[in-house]
């Protein structure tokens, strides 16, 4: 398998809803079966429910093999 990670897709909101989105997910795609990637992932915030859903509405599959970890490293001490 070959895979590729979708790193940051941000589309300004006066711009949403025009399928800008779509667009550049299946350019994405094309290129990708173009040079031999089967398998596109990424990263959505739980809290980002439009683009889960939009993921879902697409074709995305809601993952089960990977958990995220964080460390706050700085904090406001003021």
């Amino acid at each position: 398998k070959k895979y590729a990670f979708v790193v940051f897709l941000f589309v300004k909101p006066t711009f949403r809803k025009k399928g800008i989105a779509q667009q550049l997910y299946q350019t994405l795609e094309a290129h990708c079966q173009k040079v031999g990637i089967d398998t596109l992932m990424s990263l959505v915030l739980t809290t980002n429910e439009p683009m889960i859903n939009w993921k879902q509405k697409n074709g995305w599959m809601k993952g089960k093999a990977f958990t995220t970890s964080h460390k706050l490293i700085a904090w406001d001490i003021s």
